[in-house]
């Protein structure tokens, strides 16, 4: 299965999103800032980037634009900043999805965890096909 990328400087978010993924199969690596983000994202392959965007650093729209300058891989942004004009920033910078946090995280203890619909794609990303997980409305 493929390897997800969680950048999230909150530990307890990154922890809760990293123990759904990883009890679903998936390999995961973390990054707690914008330049470990950065970084890793160079070092190890990443097929997903689950990206916040109020990060130690550059901003998650920062690290979105430079990623997408590299390559397309698809980002989900997962954040708790809600305004129409952050969220089109991080849509114009290249993220595929921006998902509210607070329901998010709160749902991923649930019964099934929720990604986008593009990423659930099989013809989109087949690594991430998974049976427990259901596209998000």
């Amino acid at each position: 299965m493929g390897n997800i990328l969680i950048v999230e400087d909150d530990p307890n978010i990154r922890k809760l999103v990293r123990v759904n993924l990883v009890k679903r199969g998936y390999s995961v690596s973390e990054a707690a800032d914008s330049h470990q983000a950065m970084a890793l994202f160079q070092e190890v392959p990443v097929d997903l980037v689950v990206l916040d965007l109020m990060l130690p650093g550059l901003s998650g729209v920062d690290v979105c634009t430079w990623i997408r300058a590299r390559s397309e891989v698809p980002i989900i942004v997962l954040s708790a900043r809600l305004e129409e004009d952050l969220k089109v920033a991080a849509l114009d910078a290249g993220a595929d999805d921006y998902r509210d946090q607070t329901v998010w995280t709160g749902g991923a203890a649930g019964a099934g965890t929720r990604f986008p619909a593009p990423v659930l794609c099989s013809a989109h990303n087949p690594r991430f096909h998974h049976p427990g997980w259901r596209a998000a409305n």
